[in-house]
């Protein structure tokens, strides 16, 4: 979606900067003085940012519309996880506690927490770390008091948590993504850089200063 109204913003920047430079550039006796092209600027000037305008509205009203869907959706969705996965993650995590249990020293612990990683990396897909998260709360409840492994665990919980989204919470995300870029980088740049908009950049540097 957003790409689309970008492009349209882009093809009105362009169409703008080949008005100007025509304007600027010709020879037609009634653009004679610099008054005449300036009044004539103003007039694409204020035609390209009612367009502009307009563009953006339209954008931020279906974008909004999409995002307030992709929330519904998001709030919805839910992993599946396969029995041989889950199974998988059960065993692992089953074998981690009882390591952890009957460890000696902390570097028991540490060893116990690598090979638990390393049966990790074998997970292929992101579902089944969905099941790894829920197991890890619940092994960090029957640690007891063993506060090094429990930090460990929140460590790891944490870090696997975080990027842990559904396809549908990836979606609203990236949504929102959109909306807070916008569509108008080039009708941004256009107005810091091109000498029609001298003004405003004048009126920047005189704020700076």
């Amino acid at each position: 979606m957003r790409d689309q109204y970008q492009k349209q913003i882009e093809k009105e920047v362009a169409s703008y900067r080949k008005a100007y430079d025509k304007v600027m550039n010709s020879d037609d006796p009634r653009l004679a003085g610099q008054d005449v092209k300036d009044y004539e600027v103003g007039k694409l000037r204020e035609q390209l940012e009612a367009n502009v305008s307009q563009i953006e509205a339209e954008f931020t009203e279906k974008i909004e519309a999409e995002i307030e869907r992709a929330a519904k959706e998001a709030g919805r969705s839910r992993f599946f996880v396969s029995s041989p996965d889950k199974q998988y993650v059960t065993d692992i995590t089953d074998n981690l506690v009882t390591k952890l249990t009957f460890a000696v020293t902390d570097a028991d612990k540490s060893e116990a927490f690598s090979e638990y990683d390393a049966k990790l990396e074998l997970i292929e897909d992101v579902a089944p770390f969905s099941e790894v998260v829920k197991q890890l709360a619940e092994a960090s409840r029957k640690l007891g008091d063993d506060e090094f492994s429990k930090k460990k665990i929140r460590g790891l919980y944490y870090q696997l948590n975080e990027g842990l989204r559904t396809p549908e919470q990836e979606r609203y995300e990236a949504l929102k993504v959109d909306k807070m870029t916008g569509v108008s980088h080039k009708f941004r740049t256009l107005q810091m850089t091109h000498p029609s908009y001298s003004h405003k950049q004048a009126a920047r540097k005189s704020k700076r200063m």
